[in-house]
């Protein structure tokens, strides 16, 4: 937790792509396998390619003891690519403001523990209607559609974590629950964390990320319309991804403000999951902590 009047601020970039699902029952094919794409349009397509890129800034800060605000805003890119034998690729783009979110968290310790509690709402800055990303009933012309640049719901997730520190490392859990509108299945994402500082200002660390679905919701869990395009956004996902990073803070021997500066990065992979894209990820990030 930040003092009233400190902050954390980062500027990130992230890097993300995927080239298979995991199905309904939890195996993992190509993007265009008849199970995801259909016979007719699975035979049409050799292969397909998501990827995306995203520049966000963060920010937390301190407004009174035990208690700080948090936000996100993301610029985002996003692409699809459909190769057919002797044609041109099928190359889809869309460019815009993505999810922005505001929250507040509260914590303090127990003996060695950190202990932390929040609530944010996340929601879109981008129009994900089928009339505006060319997805509209009868539209069956793949050159012209917009993937779209996240999943267009507004949600309400609140949280918990707990962090205990020993010798050079320490270990975090986070788990949450997150409700979201439009008739969209209530999701339960956590994460767990353990590192370790082997040589100052210098990190290390591995983590294991799960999001898994209520299936509570309405909305559909099959990739493909009646009229051969796929959903906005497939509803029931569930997934498991592993991954670790480091994170440096080169000048913290120096007595100025530019001591609480660092660089980081991190990799993470989608190894488990249902309805969900097996996406891997490389975000790299400049942060400061005044």
């Amino acid at each position: 937790m930040h003092a009233p009047g400190s902050a954390w601020l980062e500027l990130g970039w992230r890097h993300s792509r995927a080239s298979s699902v995991y199905t309904e029952r939890g195996r993992r094919v190509d993007f265009v396998h008849p199970s995801v794409m259909g016979d007719a349009l699975g035979e049409l397509f050799d292969e397909g390619l998501f990827v995306s890129d995203e520049l966000a800034a963060y920010a937390e800060v301190g407004i009174a003891p035990g208690l700080e605000v948090y936000g996100r805003l993301p610029l985002r890119q996003v692409r699809t690519e459909w190769t057919i034998s002797e044609t041109p690729e099928i190359t889809q783009l869309n460019r815009g403001a993505g999810d922005a979110l505001l929250g507040l968290r509260a914590g303090g310790t127990l003996g060695r523990v950190a202990l932390s509690g929040r609530a944010h709402v996340l929601g879109p800055l981008y129009d994900n209607s089928p009339s505006t990303l060319n997805r509209g009933a009868g539209n069956s012309d793949f050159y012209d559609d917009l993937p779209p640049l996240g999943q267009g719901t507004i949600d309400v997730e609140v949280g918990a974590a707990a962090g205990v520190g020993f010798g050079v490392g320490w270990a975090q859990v986070d788990q949450a629950l997150r409700v979201r509108n439009r008739e969209y299945s209530t999701l339960v994402p956590g994460s767990l964390q353990v590192g370790a500082k082997p040589i100052p200002h210098l990190g290390l660390f591995t983590e294991a990320g799960w999001q898994l679905s209520l299936d509570d919701g309405r909305q559909p869990t099959f990739y493909l319309s009646e009229w051969s395009k796929s959903p906005l956004v497939i509803d029931r996902q569930h997934q498991l991804s592993v991954g670790g990073g480091a994170f440096a803070q080169p000048l913290a021997h120096l007595e100025s403000a530019v001591k609480g500066l660092g660089l980081s990065v991190r990799y993470d992979a989608v190894v488990m999951g249902r309805r969900a894209a097996a996406v891997r990820g490389l975000s790299t990030s400049v942060f400061w902590s005044l």
